[in-house]
């Protein structure tokens, strides 16, 4: 509703009157309410959304677990297996009221973006991990810092992959958290703001 209208004040909620940046009291869910606005504005019932968005959450991160297995085996079976239990265990069976727990498919797609920076040192994979970081924040706040420990703990245990090239890597890493601040700071602001009235 307020992203076409008033994108300015998209944290300013319908609830909590006459507070602001009522969105910034909970998780930001905005990735996943941009997948269902087309739905909701073709006139969906806000069940049919919730369903379609809770099917597409379930895809997303299986195919994302999937991918990431696939591009270190080599085995569509394992890459299978792998993004079935990514997605479908009890973590995310037990929390169907938690979209954000079930669209948890940048946590894989960041790990693969980390893993091909250390192996390739390519700026098209610091970007896509940018993206990946992005869509976590603007998802969960859980996800993303879920997303930063991960980072930090493959760049640990690839150490052997980068330790001779490590001012590059580390450029690229930089290059990454640069660009997913810049592209957070927005969303940051109205969490910052209700932080500093007591909102933590």
């Amino acid at each position: 509703h307020q992203l076409p209208r008033a994108p300015l004040h998209l944290f300013d909620g319908n609830i909590f009157y006459p507070a602001r940046d009522t969105l910034a009291f909970s998780e930001p869910l905005i990735v996943p309410a941009l997948m269902g606005a087309p739905l909701h504005w073709l006139g969906a019932s806000p069940v049919l959304v919730y369903n379609i968005l809770l099917i597409l959450g379930f895809a997303l991160t299986a195919w994302a677990g999937y991918a990431v297995a696939f591009e270190w085996t080599g085995d569509r079976a394992a890459g299978m297996l792998a993004g079935s239990m990514f997605a479908f265990n009890t973590h995310t069976l037990t929390r169907l009221a938690h979209i954000q727990g079930i669209h948890a498919w940048g946590l894989p797609l960041a790990l693969l973006s980390a893993d091909r920076i250390l192996v390739h040192a390519r700026w098209r994979d610091a970007v896509w991990l940018a993206v990946w970081m992005t869509a976590m924040a603007y998802t969960s706040g859980y996800l993303i810092v879920f997303g930063a420990i991960m980072v930090a703990v493959i760049a640990i245990a690839r150490f052997a992959d980068w330790w001779a090239r490590p001012a590059r890597i580390a450029m690229l890493f930089a290059g990454a958290a640069l660009l997913s601040a810049l592209a957070v700071l927005p969303m940051y602001l109205p969490y910052r703001r209700v932080a500093k009235l007591g909102m933590v």
